[in-house]
């Protein structure tokens, strides 16, 4: 009885390591290896391409001449891409796109390109006309799950201003633009005007339009020679929304509105969501971490501004009256508010005036709320601030909005706005500073540094250095009118910047003013002061 009890057993566990050792076969099994991309030999005659899905490179050359060249726009219908596909830096310009940009309506891409996850390596163009991109002009368009590698394009005509320049889309035609989980993950772009990854310049708006932006990101090097800039896309009249994007790469341009995601959109309401900016950014003015410039004088649209967040270098660079901003450069309305919430900066901002750690100037009513600022803000001149450079017109409202950098200027400076030049009251409640704030002239303050309207601070903190040569106090340096503060407090010193001073210090507000009908005056409630006047200013 032992004896079978035993064989059994044996008999028993023979089959579970052969079971063991088939299961493991099962699971180390080399899969299959992916394929290689199909390599462009710069020819096409129609092979590769049929019943719209590309299997070649060749394919996919065909694809781009019969849109460009033979004016098949493949209005509502989808092409696919098949395979990876390796144009081997060969330019199309000299070959599949030769020649000027033909102005007939007709060649115009209407349709879907959806790429299927496939790569497109090594595309090249480099070109002396207008609209320098794979389609030169799209009209009610969509691009979806398409990666690109080593992109190069080029203007080769610096002098002749042309416009235009990006991977896929040089000019978006009335209608709408969408972009889904496109990625430009490495390369270099170059052009005049209205440069981006994605679309080089959007115009020619109707009610409605809008450009679409989802899950893309750019991660090229962009050089601009003069205006509208962006890492995705340059220029843009209609209405931008884009959610969840990022851009890597350096963002630079010879001049004005400059941004990592989008340089420049006009008139259309707009919305920015959980996108990231991480290259630098430089420009001659409005210039953003996100959007560079938006809206125009006169208008009434908003601007949405929710979870960015930026950590490059944002800089405007020549040394006259320009913006720069953490997330956005400058916006421009007249009544409509902005909706500025949970924004993040962590790179340093500098220009000459309006420097902002998530936006350098704001042009009308603006609600921010649980915005922070962690990076250093420089004005070579005036208007610093933690959240905001330069405030004008509009009421303002701040809710939990923090400033943890150094903000550093010659007038205006505070750690969360630099100067509120408005014409309605402005509120902060629960809004703190623990950086060092610095005023080389005038009007430096913890929370705001100058008002030309009243203010009330309910529940606001300041712990970080409070130094200006004139008007500088731990909550505000200077309000042109009557003043609130509610239940706060002030633990940092205040005093001098550089041993110069004049007058007016105080624990809570430098200097305050008001006007003789003005009944309301200046009031401090349940509010404290424990840090030090340097120097003895008081």
């Amino acid at each position: 009885m032992k004896t079978k009890t035993t064989t059994a057993r044996r008999a028993l566990a023979l089959c579970m390591s052969v079971l063991m050792l088939l299961t493991a076969w099962v699971f180390v099994a080399p899969t299959k290896a992916a394929a290689a991309a199909d390599v462009w030999d710069g020819t096409w005659d129609g092979s590769g391409f049929s019943n719209n899905h590309i299997t070649s490179a060749k394919g996919f050359a065909q694809f781009i001449y019969n849109v460009n060249r033979n004016g098949q726009s493949y209005e509502n219908q989808t092409v696919y891409l098949d395979v990876d596909v390796d144009l081997d830096g060969r330019d199309f310009a000299s070959g599949v796109l030769s020649g000027d940009y033909n102005n007939n309506s007709n060649y115009r891409f209407k349709g879907t390109f959806d790429g299927q996850g496939h790569t497109i390596a090594k595309f090249k163009m480099v070109s002396s006309y207008h609209r320098v991109a794979m389609f030169r002009t799209a009209q009610n368009a969509t691009f979806k799950d398409i990666n690109f590698t080593d992109v190069f394009i080029d203007d080769v005509s610096d002098n002749n201003k042309k416009n235009g320049f990006a991977v896929l889309v040089g000019y978006g035609e009335t209608g709408n633009l969408t972009f889904e989980n496109v990625h430009i993950n490495s390369g270099n772009i170059y052009g005049y005007n209205y440069v981006g990854a994605l679309v080089g310049e959007v115009g020619a708006n109707s009610s409605g339009n809008r450009v679409t932006i989802t899950n893309c990101s750019n991660g090229a090097t962009i050089n601009a020679l003069n205006v509208r800039v962006g890492g995705l896309v340059g220029s843009s009249l209609p209405a931008v929304y884009a959610t969840n994007c990022t851009n890597t790469g350096n963002v630079t341009a010879g001049s004005t509105d400059v941004g990592g995601i989008v340089g420049w959109i006009e008139d259309d309401p707009s919305s920015f969501t959980g996108c990231t900016n991480e290259g630098n950014v430089q420009g001659s003015d409005a210039v953003g971490g996100i959007v560079g410039y938006f809206g125009s004088d006169g208008q009434d649209q908003k601007m949405t501004l929710i979870n960015n967040v930026n950590r490059g270098s944002i800089t405007a660079a020549t040394n006259t009256t320009n913006r720069a901003g953490g997330i956005a450069g400058h916006l421009e309305t007249d009544y409509n508010a902005h909706e500025i919430t949970g924004n993040v900066n962590y790179g340093k901002v500098s220009a000459y005036d309006d420097a902002g750690g998530i936006i350098g100037r704001n042009k009308g009513f603006g609600v921010w709320k649980n915005n922070k600022n962690y990076g250093d803000i420089t004005s070579r001149n005036d208007n610093a601030g933690g959240i905001v450079g330069e405030i004008e017109d509009d009421k303002q409202i701040f809710t939990n909005c923090y400033n943890a950098g150094e903000i550093n200027g010659k007038n205006s400076t505070g750690g969360i706005a630099g100067w509120l030049n408005s014409a309605a009251e402005n509120e902060f409640t629960r809004c703190f500073n623990t950086g060092a704030i610095t005023s080389n002239a005038s009007y430096a303050g913890g929370i705001e540094g100058r008002g030309s309207k009243a203010s009330s601070f309910t529940e606001c903190f300041t712990i970080g250095a409070v130094k200006g040569a004139n008007d500088s106090g731990g909550i505000a340096g200077s309000i042109d009118y009557h003043s609130f503060y509610t239940r706060c407090f002030n633990a940092g010193s205040i005093g001098p910047s550089d041993g110069n001073a004049s007058k007016s210090y105080g624990g809570m507000v430098g200097y305050t003013s008001y006007y003789v009908s003005d009944t309301n005056k200046t009031m401090s409630v349940y509010c404290y002061y424990w840090g030090e006047f340097s120097d003895d200013y008081v």
